[in-house]
């Protein structure tokens, strides 16, 4: 009886042995064919960029003017779209300081202020003065 437990356990160790063996030839294929694709899809990339670059200059020697052309309009989009946003960046930033500066409290009050909130009735009863609009 004993023996036969032993065996038992020693072939159900030697059968996930076994799986296991299989599972890490699997992964180890599976890693194996990555490698391959990604390899071919650098060649590929390159060999790619490569007739890219050389129909490129052959356009450059055939038309240059068109490639003049071509430069001064990409780079005048280039700095309009830069001046856009650095405008929209200095518009955002004062907005946002006017925020940051109202959340901060009440600003400094100057005396013509203080008059302009007496004339309208806050300073206190009709007729008094108010004594810091003397300032």
């Amino acid at each position: 009886m004993a023996q036969s437990m032993f065996d038992q356990a020693s072939e159900r160790i030697s059968g996930t042995a076994h799986k296991a063996s299989r599972a890490s030839s699997a992964a180890a294929d599976a890693v194996e064919d990555g490698a391959r694709a990604v390899l071919r899809s650098a060649k590929q990339g390159a060999n790619t960029a490569e007739v890219l670059l050389q129909r490129t200059n052959l356009r450059l020697r055939r038309h240059p003017y068109e490639a003049v052309a071509a430069t001064l309009a990409a780079g005048m989009a280039a700095a309009a779209a830069l001046i856009w946003v650095m405008r929209r960046k200095r518009l955002y930033n004062r907005d946002h300081a006017q925020r940051r500066s109202s959340d901060l409290g009440p600003p400094l009050w100057k005396s013509q202020d203080l008059r302009l909130l007496h004339y309208a009735g806050d300073a206190g009863e009709a007729g008094e003065e108010d004594p810091l609009c003397e300032i």
